[in-house]
């Protein structure tokens, strides 16, 4: 529902109601109804949180990576099932799911463990009270 709001927020308020949404909690009378509307150009597009068996969808966007890759592939096959139309599958993911961003964090973090000199690591039950006294151990050495 939010997903959809932003993008009424990006049109001019009179068209607002182009945008829809349905999940699985409505009617499927209801979802028949908007498939048909989405037919007509009554309605632009449809965010939902479920798959859709509409033949002619040619646009298909997943925001945010929720699920794994099969059940993309699942959501973009919705595009292009009528074969004699081209169909595009777009995909916002989050920044943290790119290799480059994962090293750059990984870099940085390097670079904090370097600069505070805190390389120990503890896993037993009394780390956070050995990491205490060793950080009080060498904060009272400077």
């Amino acid at each position: 529902i939010a997903t959809t709001k932003t993008l009424q927020k990006c049109l001019p308020h009179e068209v607002h109601h182009k945008i829809k949404w349905f999940n699985m909690d409505m009617t499927t009378t209801y979802k028949e109804a908007e498939v048909a509307h989405l037919h007509a150009g009554d309605t632009w597009g449809l965010c939902t949180t479920e798959g859709m068996d509409v033949p002619d969808i040619t646009i298909v966007v997943q925001w945010r990576v929720t699920c794994g890759l099969s059940t993309l592939w699942q959501h973009w096959g919705c595009a292009g099932r009528a074969h004699s139309k081209s169909s595009t599958a777009i995909l916002f993911a989050e920044k943290d799911l790119f290799d480059d961003v994962k090293e750059e964090k990984r870099i940085q973090q390097q670079a904090r463990k370097k600069q505070t000199g805190d390389t120990l690591r503890f896993s037993d039950t009394g780390a956070s009270q050995k990491a205490c006294i060793w950080s009080l151990q060498h904060s009272n050495q400077g």
